[in-house]
């Protein structure tokens, strides 16, 4: 739900926010696509530390100036660092559940942004107090 958030703490118009909900939907099925190969390899502490270091400094510089590519990359990070943390879940189920609450989350906040945003454009009734 996190995206969901994501997307509509934003600010932009309608049609920003939601290029910004399908770029993350499709960042993160990049990301999973990304993630999804390099899953099994075996880098040792050291390996996996500054991986997760450089995957960290990657998306710092990029996500402020492409929320695509940074998705991928937060996407590629996120399950790096769960992967370790999660031995009842094979790699390739925590990169299916990834992807599906995404793309959940991500709808979610396409439909939000239609339903408050046509309230919104609904002009007042003229016999209304104003309250």
């Amino acid at each position: 739900m996190l995206v969901a958030v994501l997307v509509l703490s934003y600010p932009g118009d309608r049609r920003a926010l939601n290029v910004r909900a399908l770029s993350r939907i499709l960042g993160t099925l990049i990301g999973v696509l990304v993630f999804a190969p390099i899953a099994g390899l075996h880098l040792g502490s050291a390996g996996f530390v500054v991986a997760l270091c450089v995957l960290l400094w990657f998306v710092a510089r990029w996500t402020t100036r492409n929320y695509l590519i940074g998705s991928v990359l937060i996407t590629v990070l996120a399950l790096m660092m769960t992967v370790p943390l999660t031995a009842n879940e094979t790699p390739l189920q925590l990169t299916a559940d990834r992807f599906v609450d995404t793309l959940v989350a991500g709808a979610i906040a396409m439909i939000v942004l239609q339903i408050v945003r046509t309230r919104q454009s609904r002009p007042k009734d003229a016999g209304s107090t104003g309250r």
